[in-house]
């Protein structure tokens, strides 16, 4: 039966006074207190439930109200930065209608115009589709735009968490990713989020700690427009395994969950009043549909300014309420990630993206995003750039997907495929990249003190700070409470382990252990190789010089340090200027009281001006120094995924194929484009000399740094020769008929090393790459090598036998174990395990090994000039390296 206020509801939505949004809650608040007070009689419950509409459909009103004002505040913020960004390119007149203010929008309609350069890089237009780039993931130096990007902010709201969190991470990180430290301790932290008192001071602390920062999570949530109601004795998130519940389907999912749940905690945010049972199992039934399509069903076309979900989803997030700390344990072991640190760290990290978003972009981020894509696209229409910026505007859209995840996933919480390609990469990362650190040491200086250099700071390495993160527990644990994100193994690798653990079958446990192995080998191999181990003290190293340079200009105004004599000064000035800094948001960072730990330098973090009331300006120094540190010790850029992943998913064919294919390249292309970006943003600066054609002068500022990382590369060629046992390469030949040959071979493959693209390197090296496969084949990736070593392996050797020829499938087998082997790549056991263990086994089972050991060695010296150090097929070094080869090859 329709009531009179049901029927009150479908008119209004009919003549269009109500949208279909609104109108849907207002019922659904009505329903829900209709129900609850049934046994009231209809009259009363009629009119309780008319009343509770009414307050859902006030409160819904304010709140499109506040949605909208916040829209409009944040494309404005938005748009001046956009304008900022443009006449820092040259453009002039460039102008935007922002309204009135009051958070409305401009009655005429926004609208945003500048003329070009007239000559120059940006002389084509079409910078406003650049800049939407910059606003999802910031670039460093002078090109970057000011204000924050969704990024940046997400990166500096992630280390502010995680140095309120910093106790915890001490407590439960693990040096190898897995779930083994402080298993008592952290029960009891759960039971005691649930309020139970365990009588464990150390867990109640840590309790403490979590709840504080999850409140402040919440309270920056709504702040940015989001709703989330506080609950006393939350507990802890949820995390949810979407093939877990697909697999036990939505019945038993709903039975198994809804005992669990303390009902009558479980408010309706629009009444205010516990869920009726009907409605509850209704909107269990919502909250299973969301989990397994990830996300998909709540899905929406063409949603108004204002009414956005990511405001809304964190307040869903938080609606599972449960009894106690037992029952959200039982329902973690069997549909979840199990672990809570885990579980309290990704809902950290997932609060701060969804808060940068919405600081950012507004309460509908994607809407926002999308409004801004658009006026890209008319304003390079207007310009004649209207095919430029289309490519700029997609490749600005695939970085946003990627940022967010939508393009992250597969279509479906358990696509074969897809797994089977991660699992595959994961493990190759672990067993091919264990001399990475090599490049890591030789070559990322160079691009350091030039990075350094354009910041203001010292070029030279600052050996103080670097050894103080290696050597001091104190100055790492001082490090992790400044405000800079950091990785977290453990949290990383927590769902791929409890699908292991969670596993019955033996299949189903060597499908899963095979997953988890491949998830946690790189960080296995990288820690074992030092690699892990080197950038995180660089990072932290590089920061904290940062932060250090901060303290030491405190006591000079942006004006001073602009007008200084002083080089270094200037340069810092303009890179704050750069990232919009003013001279009151400085001022606040001279009057925070500066820090000191141990014996090191005073410096000024992030979390310390949150400390003093103005986290605005900590997320802001946070992002500045973030951004810089990519260029020091650098990192994949959101834009080098988009380029080479476009809009392609893990688990089609396509999207594995081109994961395969950019396996290791990233790095190499986010060099390439940042600092091509820096320095063309610096030729413009120079001005428009009509006798330096700009072009000139981008080569004439990229000169340097290219010469240094060749030079580099050189060191790192050298040295990953001498790593597997062979005498170090000669750079020249005396010989004139292969002076020219060798050169090219020789200092290309340095400038591909230097450049970060060590794959790349041996393309010039005949067409035998260093894993022994064609360079054709090589350029599709690892996975391509994998696959072929494999085919080779069993029905290669398979046909010859058939044919009647031989088969070498020992041999072939050893190869194999050794080139899939991570200790046949660490730089410290490379030459051991190939020379001690594989080569040895080969001599036992295949009668031709020594013949083929000296084919080898005559292979090396007829067409790279090396010597072996450690010979091919002996188990002891014969002598130590050459190192006088490089400049003098072996004789044939």
């Amino acid at each position: 039966m329709t009531t009179p206020f049901q029927a009150c509801i479908a008119d209004a939505h009919a003549k269009g006074d109500l949208d279909a949004d609104t109108a849907a809650q207002v019922r659904g608040a009505y329903d829900s207190a209709y129900e609850a007070a049934a046994d009231l009689g209809p009259v009363e419950a009629d009119r309780l439930a008319a009343g509770a509409a009414m307050t859902a459909l006030e409160r819904q009103a304010l709140r499109a109200k506040v949605h909208r004002a916040l829209s409009v505040r944040t494309r404005v913020a938005a748009l001046n930065e956009a304008k900022a960004f443009l006449e820092a390119r040259g453009y002039t007149n460039v102008s935007f209608d922002s309204g009135k203010g009051g958070g409305r929008p401009p009655k005429g309609g926004w609208t945003l115009s500048g003329e070009p350069p007239k000559e120059g890089p940006y002389a084509k237009g079409g910078i406003l589709a650049d800049w939407l780039k910059e606003l999802v993931d910031g670039s460093g130096g002078l090109a970057g735009a000011a204000g924050p990007s969704v990024k940046g902010r997400y990166q500096a709201l992630a280390g502010s968490f995680q140095a309120m969190m910093a106790d915890l991470s001490e407590a439960f990180d693990t040096v190898t990713g897995l779930p083994t430290k402080g298993r008592a301790l952290l029960d009891n932290l759960v039971r005691e989020a649930f309020g139970e008192d365990t009588g464990d001071q150390a867990a109640k602390a840590l309790s403490k700690a979590w709840g504080d920062t999850a409140e402040y999570s919440r309270q920056l949530f709504n702040a940015a427009g989001g709703e989330i109601g506080k609950l006393e004795k939350w507990g802890l998130p949820q995390s949810h395994n979407a093939l877990a519940l697909r697999t036990a389907g939505k019945d038993a999912w709903l039975a198994a969950i809804t005992p669990r749940l303390d009902a009558g905690r479980m408010i309706d945010r629009l009444t205010d009043k516990p869920f009726a049972p009907a409605q509850l199992k209704a909107v269990l039934s919502d909250v299973y549909d969301s989990i397994v399509t990830l996300g998909a069903i709540d899905r929406e076309m063409g949603e108004a300014l204002g009414k956005g979900k990511v405001a809304d989803q964190r307040a869903e997030h938080r609606f599972l309420v449960f009894k106690d700390a037992d029952n959200w344990m039982a329902y973690q072991a069997e549909f979840g990630v199990a672990d809570p640190y885990a579980a309290m760290m990704r809902h950290l990290d997932g609060m701060a993206l969804d808060i940068a978003r919405l600081q950012v972009l507004g309460p509908n981020p994607d809407h926002q995003f999308d409004w801004l894509a658009r006026a890209a696209l008319r304003m390079g229409d207007i310009e004649g750039a209207g095919v430029k910026a289309r490519a700029n505007v997609e490749s600005a859209r695939q970085m946003y997907g990627h940022l967010t995840g939508e393009l992250g996933g597969a279509y479906g919480p358990d696509v074969a495929l897809a797994r089977v390609g991660k699992m595959t990469r994961s493990a190759l990362a672990g067993i091919q990249l264990g001399g990475a650190v090599i490049n890591d040491l030789l070559s990322n200086p160079v691009f350091a003190a030039k990075a350094k250099a354009l910041a203001g700071l010292s070029a030279m390495p600052d050996f103080r700070a670097y050894f103080a993160q290696v050597t001091s527990p104190q100055a790492r644990a001082a490090a992790r409470r400044t405000g800079f994100i950091a990785e977290n193994a453990r949290a990383r690798n927590a769902e791929a382990i409890q699908r292991y653990l969670r596993s019955q079958t033996v299949g189903g446990k060597a499908w899963e252990g095979a997953n988890a192995l491949g998830a946690l080998l790189p960080h296995w191999v990288n820690t074992a190789g030092l690699l892990d181990g080197n950038m995180k003290a660089s990072r932290r190293a590089f920061q904290d010089e940062f932060m250090g340079y901060v303290a030491d200009r405190r006591g000079q105004t942006l004006a001073q340090l602009a007008a200084s004599k002083d080089s270094e000064e200037r340069a810092f000035s303009a890179l704050l200027s750069a990232r919009g800094w003013t001279e009151n948001d400085w001022d606040v960072v001279r009057t925070v009281a500066p820090e000191r730990y141990g014996e090191g330098i005073e410096f000024v973090s992030p979390q310390a001006l949150a400390k003093a009331g103005r986290e605005d300006i900590g997320w802001k120094l946070a992002e500045t120094i973030e951004r810089e540190t990519r260029a020091v010790v650098p990192e994949p850029s959101l834009w080098s995924r988009a380029k080479m992943m476009g809009t392609t998913r893990p688990g089609t064919l396509r999207g594995e194929f081109q994961r395969s294919l950019m396996t290791y390249r990233s790095f190499s292309v986010t060099q390439t484009y940042s600092w091509g970006r820096e320095f063309i943003f610096r030729a413009a600066q120079a001005g428009n000399d009509p006798r330096v054609p700009w072009k000139l002068r981008v080569a004439a500022q990229a000169a340097p740094l290219v010469l240094g990382a060749t030079l580099a590369g050189a060191l790192t060629v050298w040295t990953k020769d001498m790593i597997k046992g062979r005498d170090p390469r000669p750079a020249w030949s005396e010989d004139p008929e292969q002076q020219g040959k060798v050169a090219y071979q020789f200092w290309g493959a340095a400038l591909a090393q230097g450049g970060g693209q060590g794959i790349l390197g041996d393309f010039f090296f005949s067409a035998q790459a260093r894993n022994g496969k064609s360079s054709a084949l090589t350029a599709f990736g690892p996975a391509a090598g994998l696959v072929s070593d494999t085919f080779d392996l069993t029905w290669g050797n398979a046909d010859e036998a058939i044919k009647g020829k031989e088969t070498h499938a020992g041999r072939e087998a050893v190869r194999f174990a050794g080139r899939y082997n991570p200790l046949a790549s660490l730089w410290w056991s490379r030459a051991i395990m190939d020379r001690a263990v594989i080569d040895q086994i080969q001599r036992l089972i295949d009668p031709e090994a020594d013949e083929q050991f000296r084919r080898q060695s005559k292979r090396l010296a007829d067409e790279y000039g090396q010597g072996e150090w450690w010979p091919e097929g002996q188990a002891v070094p014969e002598r130590a390296p050459n190192l006088g080869n490089a400049a003098q090859p072996v004789e044939p």
